[in-house]
Formats: structure tokens, sequence, C-alpha cells
């Protein structure tokens, strides 16, 4: 049983916890991950306006992350990423991405009808959240497991045994440029087009993003709580998705 109280790091303790290794194993197969379709449509203006609107969101961090846990464990996580930000001598300032929130797309529902077909076409369940990550050219969002905490709340830092109750897609707004880096395991998604949408079991599966490039990376990120239909959804290549 894997005990959160004997780790220093976050990286070591969800390693352990999922049974991933902590460094690569550089002979492993790629890692898998499903590109279940892409959305078409036009949607820039929208992304325009909310890019202005927002002031391209906040900056976040491990630090920054919005938790319902005010509980021991919680404060732990917590102290756990402190730990790994200062082992990979980041500033507690450092900015992975900037995010536009799920109020704020709500707040600017109207202005922005094509985005929230793409979040609508899931069907999630329970709580959805709907981010958008803005990661500027130089910023870097280091590997990391996701706990689903706003979504899970107190559970995601214990073993329930319901992570596969929850899932979560992302989608490029823009193409890919040179330098846009999404790395998911031991393999990297690239060369996509804006509307793409990428799976991964996001609780076993460490992941991380990188912008060597010149151009913004923008993508949309939605969680929630999985249907046997949105399951058999994510699991498949729907093909072109049209919006308009």
């Amino acid at each position: 049983m894997v005990n959160i109280e004997d780790y220093e790091s976050r990286w070591d303790y969800m390693a352990d916890k999922v049974g991933h290794p902590r460094r690569p194993i550089l002979d492993q197969e790629p890692t898998p991950f499903q590109i279940t379709g892409r959305f078409v449509g036009n949607w820039e203006a929208e992304l325009q306006y909310l890019l202005e609107a927002t002031k391209s969101g906040e900056a976040y961090n491990f630090l920054a992350k919005k938790t319902k846990d005010d509980s021991a464990a919680g404060y732990k996580t917590k102290a756990l990423n402190e730990f790994d930000m200062d082992k990979m001598d980041l500033t507690k300032e450092y900015e992975f991405v900037k995010k536009i929130r799920t109020p704020e797309l709500e707040e600017h529902r109207e202005h922005i009808p094509t985005i929230w077909k793409m979040v609508d076409w899931f069907g999630f369940t329970g709580e959805i959240v709907a981010n958008i990550h803005v990661q500027q050219p130089g910023h870097v969002f280091p590997f990391h497991f996701d706990n689903l905490i706003t979504v899970r709340g107190k559970k995601a830092i214990l073993d329930d045994g319901e992570a596969e109750r929850y899932g979560r897609v992302e989608v490029m707004l823009r193409d890919w440029e040179y330098g846009h880096i999404w790395g998911v395991g031991n393999t990297y998604w690239t060369n996509w087009h804006k509307g793409e949408i990428m799976y991964h079991p996001w609780h076993n599966v460490p992941h991380g993003t990188a912008n060597a490039g010149r151009y913004p990376r923008i993508n949309l990120q939605v969680t929630g709580t999985m249907t046997p239909e949105l399951e058999d959804k994510l699991n498949k290549n729907n093909g072109d998705i049209f919006l308009d």
C-alpha cells in the first residue's frame, strides 16, 4: 500500500501509486493514445475574442491547483508539489501555462457558441470542467500525473478505485507549429490539425507540454464523468465532426 506520508515528491508518489516507472525504460513500446476525431468549423474569431476578454487567462503551475481538499492529505500534496518545483529549480511564480477557466467560458458563452459546441459534443456528466490552456513560447509544463481534483474532490488523493469513472480530452484550437511539444508517456503527439481531439488514460500515464516555438500553443481541455456511450466514442476515431 502506497502511503502519501512516506513521500517528499508528488512525482514519486503518483508513479508508485499507479505502478508506473519513475524513469523511462528506453526499450519499451511507444505509449498509445487515441486521436478520436477532429472538429471542423470556424472558431478563430471566438478564440481571439476570448483571449482579449480574459487577457489569455490566469497563470498556472502545480502550486496554483484549484482544490476542494483542505484536509491534511491536501496540504501534504501541496508540499509534495513544492518539493518537485524546488527540485526542478523552478520558482513558485513560474508559469506553466495560462488557463481560461470554466467560469470565464460560462461568462462569455454567448460570444463563443462554436467552442461550447465542442464541450457539449462529448456528453460528459457530473461536474464538467472546461479550460482553455494558452502556452506561450518558452514555457514548460513538466511531466506529471493528473488526479482531477476539481471533479473528484478529496477522493482524488485517496485510493478510491474510481479513477476510470472520469475522463479528460484535449482539443487543439490551432494547427501545430514548429516547437509545440506534447508528450504522452514515452511518445509524442505532433503535427496536429486544429480541432484534433486526443484521449488517453489520464490516471496512469504521465504527460507534459512545452513550447519551443514562435507562437502560442492553445488547447481546450474538457473533464467530467464518463458514460458507456462516451467511452465508446473516445476509444475510436469519429472522423470529421462538423460544428457549423
